[in-house]
């Protein structure tokens, strides 16, 4: 089972991940990547992989599933800037 602690580093959040990144894990993660980009307005996030197990192919499909996320809504935030100028 995938354990996920999210602490604030400066101005960004850093992910502990701890056991098995598998289907389950990826579900698991899913909702708190979910949950971080609505709360989070930085396109930055730090993971660390340090106490991970187990990264199934699902795994890294959920990180770039939430890389390709909180890139989007950093473009968004950088086109809404440039066109207020």
């Amino acid at each position: 089972m995938l354990e996920i602690k999210v602490e604030e580093k400066g101005n960004f959040p850093l992910l502990r991940l701890a056991g098995r990144f598998d289907g389950f894990g990826a579900s698991v993660a899913d909702k708190e990547f979910n949950h971080l980009a609505a709360q989070h307005a930085e396109p930055f996030w730090m993971l660390d992989f340090a106490e991970v197990e187990f990264l199934s192919s699902d795994g890294i499909r959920s990180l770039v599933v939430a890389a390709k996320r909180v890139k989007s809504k950093s473009s968004r935030r950088s086109a809404k800037a440039i066109s207020a100028c």
